[in-house]
């Protein structure tokens, strides 16, 4: 369809068409140093535009995880959207850690939720599984909030 889309177009406009597809593309898959947060000011502007101000309306952007070395996905979307198509069934904290020379992420699961509710607002009930020792310890460690 992409193809097909761009021969449709005249010459120029195709050009013009075409490279800005392959910025927009750039932008989401390029790899940013964390600690320089003006990296991602296109990828934040173009998520911005579209998941506020585009119409048709686009709920949710989907691109790849360039900090998991594209193993993993990210989605972007607003609150609304949660809200209006998505339930939540479970919930779980998990600590994902990537050691050096690996392509995949390490997931420990330290705890979830007993029963969801959505009406339950700052009444969740986590069941830890972990001591709460180890919890405590990996929370210093890792800076959790």
């Amino acid at each position: 369809q992409h193809t097909d889309f761009l021969n449709s177009l005249d010459g120029n406009v195709r050009e013009v068409v075409s490279d800005f597809l392959s910025f927009l593309t750039e932008v989401f898959i390029k790899e940013v140093d964390r600690e320089k947060k003006a990296g991602y000011i296109f990828s934040s502007l173009f998520a911005n535009y579209f998941l506020t101000k585009a119409s048709p309306q686009i709920h949710c952007i989907y691109y790849p995880s360039v900090a998991s070395e594209y193993v993993a996905s990210n989605i972007a979307c607003l609150p609304q959207t949660l809200d209006d198509f998505f339930e939540c069934v479970d919930v779980k904290e998990c600590l994902c850690t990537h050691h050096n020379g690996a392509k995949q992420w390490l997931s420990r699961r330290l705890a979830e939720v007993n029963n969801v509710n959505a009406n339950a607002i700052g009444k969740i009930e986590w069941q830890l599984h972990i001591s709460e020792s180890e919890y405590q310890e990996l929370k210093k460690e890792y800076k959790f909030i």
